[in-house]
């Protein structure tokens, strides 16, 4: 999936980002993608992230329930 970026009341693009699908490590899910763009005359990087509104929940398996045995 590409990400493209415009200045506001000009014509053309300033870049594009490429972002692939990502399973974050708190267990949401949605898309990753960094690149660096010439943004006025100035080297910058671009970082974006999309993370699925409710995919937390969605992807949580259920905690197994353990009970504790008292010794003998």
């Amino acid at each position: 999936m590409l990400v493209t970026f415009r200045e506001v009341g000009q014509e053309g693009e300033i870049g594009t980002v490429v972002i692939n699908p990502k399973k974050f490590k708190t267990g949401s899910t949605g898309f990753f993608g960094v690149d660096k763009l010439n943004i006025n005359g100035k080297r910058c990087q671009v970082l974006v992230q999309l993370v699925e509104i409710g995919s937390k929940a969605a992807n949580a398996s259920p905690t197994p329930v353990t009970t504790a045995k008292k010794g003998k």
